[in-house]
């Protein structure tokens, strides 16, 4: 879906400031950010909740297109899922506002968190699929492929929140490799 510059001024503009101010950035400073007029941003959105489940709709949606189209063509089970981890970490580190406004919003009861655990949940569930389908070809001995996929998505997470918060980010194939080698391998000394 293409919107146009406007609109999309006003998405950064938010997404900005929904990640250094939290839920309480107010439309002012939206607007402010987004370098339009407070009625260009009420034309666009008639509330910030609108804007901010626009906002997450959006991503969530580019995310899972970003990972379809970089897995689809693999037929390698664990390639996939290596690819799918790459993917992922990548798209954290270039939209490092984003993820930041995912994570300080996951938790609550307000309506948009729900909407946004909603969003994740069935993110995690396509992400699902590529662990069922690595149990069903006795690749990965597991029996529980969501629980698998919320444990990877966590590893990844957890990985994206130490690079960002100690600004070392490693070169992304070393840390797609230790993570990888984590998931499927495990932490022991054999």
């Amino acid at each position: 879906m293409s919107i146009s510059k406007t609109k999309q001024a006003i998405v950064d503009g938010a997404i900005l400031t929904f990640s250094q101010n939290g839920y309480n950035t107010t439309m002012d400073e939206i607007a402010l950010a987004a370098k339009v007029a407070k009625g260009t941003l009420y034309y666009h959105f008639s509330s910030k909740e609108e804007l901010f489940n626009f906002i997450i709709k959006q991503g969530m949606e580019k995310i899972d297109a970003d990972v379809q189209s970089a897995t689809q063509d693999e037929s390698d089970l664990i390639t996939r899922i290596h690819i799918l981890a790459r993917v992922q970490l990548e798209l954290v580190y270039d939209n490092h506002d984003f993820f930041r406004v995912i994570m300080s919003q996951l938790w609550g009861i307000e309506k948009r968190q729900e909407e946004l655990r909603v969003q994740m949940k069935n993110y995690i569930h396509h992400i699902s699929t590529y662990f069922q389908t690595a149990i069903d070809a006795n690749i990965i001995s597991s029996n529980n492929a969501e629980l698998l996929a919320y444990s990877f998505i966590g590893l990844l997470t957890g990985t994206a929140i130490y690079e960002l918060s100690t600004g070392r980010p490693k070169p992304i194939d070393d840390v797609v490799d230790q993570i990888i080698n984590s998931c499927l391998n495990g932490i022991l000394v054999k």
